[in-house]
């Protein structure tokens, strides 16, 4: 049976957290939490294990020993990093490869069209090593779907948000996703999409599909069917490379400044 699933050793936590192995990314907490998730789960082994968080308190060659055992007992076949600090990631596959250790695969950053530079030093990394990046929030929590409209040209932080939108009940949505440089990619997305007779989520998760220095797989968050088919129906949707840079050179005003955030 193949099953894929992301647990968090930080997050996924069962029982008491209030001794030293309750939670983090130790060898105990991992064996108790992988164990847990294939009885849920009714599988002898995952396709897909990520860690969730760089764990302060554990030294990270004892993450990855015990992720290594996972993936040599069958259980695991590819491991996952997701959100961390380029120098973390840059750190945990150097430990891997001194030690001979099963290294992560694919990675799982926050990264959208209007917040690339944001995460550029990690997608380089993920570049250079090969590393398949997975990102989460590829719409930028819906901004980028178009449904919101600017309420203000001199406030890129007002928005007119539909009723039960993220953008109309979320504090984070602001302060993650409401930019300058957003509201600019957000333009470029829409004309695209009227140019390619596509809605501006299919663009926008195309933009990412097409990035040429590493594999990229959107992590699409749909709360409906209708929205699940829209998003997928960006397989099927083609932009040309002068419309992928336009997007990509939305995020600069005409100095070559980025906008800001």
């Amino acid at each position: 049976m193949t099953v894929r699933s992301t647990c968090s050793p930080r997050r996924c936590t069962s029982g008491s957290t209030s001794h030293p192995n309750g939670s983090g990314l130790s060898r105990t907490h991992i064996r108790n939490q992988i164990e847990g998730t294939l009885d849920r789960l009714d599988t002898d082994y995952l396709d897909l294990y990520y860690i969730h968080r760089w764990d302060e308190d554990t030294p990270i060659e004892e993450t990855l020993s015990a992720l290594d055992g996972l993936v040599a007992e069958g259980k695991v076949n590819y491991l996952g990093a997701s959100t961390m600090a380029a120098w973390q990631l840059t750190k945990a596959l150097w430990k891997s490869d001194v030690n001979d250790y099963e290294r992560f695969e694919v990675t799982q950053p926050l990264f959208h069209a209007g917040y690339y530079e944001d995460v550029e030093d990690y997608l380089s990394v993920a570049a250079d090593q090969d590393l398949a990046v997975c990102p989460y929030s590829p719409l930028a929590g819906g901004f980028l779907t178009g449904k919101y409209t600017r309420a203000d040209p001199d406030d890129p932080k007002s928005v007119r948000a539909p009723d039960g939108s993220r953008g109309s009940f979320d504090e984070r949505f602001e302060r993650f996703y409401l930019s300058e440089r957003g509201w600019k990619v957000l333009d470029t997305v829409r004309a695209v999409a009227d140019e390619v007779d596509a809605t501006p989520a299919q663009v926008a998760l195309r933009w990412l599909m097409d990035q040429e220095a590493f594999t990229c797989v959107p992590i699409v968050g749909a709360r409906t069917v209708d929205q699940l088919e829209e998003d997928l129906g960006a397989a099927d949707v083609s932009i040309t490379a002068e419309q992928h840079d336009r997007i990509t050179d939305a995020r600069y005003d005409e100095d070559g400044r980025r906008w800001g955030h």
